[in-house]
């Protein structure tokens, strides 16, 4: 039968807006609508958390027959209307692409692997994706085994960890993490630590950390049990206080407002911090844009929680 490429991500990244629309799903039911075994779901659905996937124009990933293809004996994606039509995307839009492709490599056949990895290296030197190879790559099973002993040795002796890290838009930075909770899922050592810089948990793939040493003795905040992922909420603002400013996920300031991403940490976040600045939001007698905002961010929190498993068993 064959591979629609298409039909393959859609299905994928549709998990998403599924879940979110019935705000709650058992993972059975779940694993029905995608016709998965739930096992092979859960993976999924863990692989899919520890990466944020822009949203995607689903009409603009190309149809890819991979049984076509190997009929016409085609390997190379550069004059074909396949690849003409991946040009359109930006670049976060490939990155997700590349990142679905590799999602999908292990249930491939050895014909058809080739295949999809050539449109990813098409898509990567395209998009000058160079520096993210190493999000999309396994690393050397010998470097994991290390990584993943020095982090189990930091959480039974309470130490914290010195990490260099390579961001999904190609940052390096460093990073001291208190790690909680490590996880072998396929190939990718998946690591949950609390992030002292950012004063919340974090996931991060083991396959992005480019250098890992031990630090001192720490404890974990008691703040740090309350979420696993943090959903966000985009405001405008008229000036932004000082202490708004560290905390923000991103910040674009013009002369007479600023648009602040900030992050939502329990169901009383927006009213502890964006309510305490209410007189500086536009428009903040309409109390339906708070209202709004409010539930669109609950929405999202229901979603993440139904996925990081407190109600299903999912990790």
């Amino acid at each position: 039968m064959a591979i629609k490429l298409q039909d393959k991500l859609t299905g994928i990244f549709s998990i998403f807006d599924y879940v979110q629309l019935r705000e709650g799903v058992p993972l059975e039911e779940l694993a029905a609508a995608f016709e998965m075994k739930p096992a092979e779901l859960r993976q999924l659905l863990v692989d899919l958390t520890m990466i944020d996937i822009p949203e995607l124009d689903y009409d603009a990933i190309p149809r890819l027959d991979f049984e076509l293809l190997e009929e016409e004996g085609i390997v190379d994606f550069t004059d074909t209307p396949v690849f003409d039509a991946v040009l359109e995307f930006n670049q976060f839009e490939a990155y997700a692409l590349v990142v679905g492709l590799s999602l999908l490599e292990p249930q491939l056949g050895e014909t058809e692997r080739q295949l999809c990895k050539a449109l990813k290296i098409k898509l990567i030197n395209h998009y000058k994706l160079n520096t993210s190879m190493d999000s999309v790559q396994v690393i050397a099973s010998e470097e994991l085994n290390i990584y993943c002993q020095a982090l189990l040795e930091a959480i039974s002796n309470q130490h914290s960890v010195w990490i260099e890290y390579l961001s999904l838009q190609k940052v390096h930075s460093e990073r001291e993490i208190i790690p909680v909770e490590v996880n072998r899922v396929g190939k990718h050592l998946l690591v949950k630590a609390y992030c002292l810089k950012a004063g919340e948990l974090r996931h991060f793939r083991v396959d992005r950390i480019l250098r890992l040493q031990p630090g001192d003795p720490v404890e974990i905040p008691q703040m740090a049990q309350k979420r696993t992922r943090n959903p966000r909420v985009t405001v405008q603002l008229e000036q932004v206080p000082e202490d708004l400013k560290d905390a923000a996920v991103d910040l674009q300031e013009l002369e007479d407002s600023a648009t602040l991403t900030l992050r939502i940490y329990d169901e009383s976040w927006l009213e502890t911090q964006l309510l305490l600045y209410a007189d500086l939001l536009h428009d903040v007698n309409n109390s339906g844009i708070v209202r709004t905002t409010r539930t669109k961010a609950q929405s999202l929190i229901e979603m993440y929680d139904l996925l990081s498993a407190k109600t299903h068993g999912m990790p």
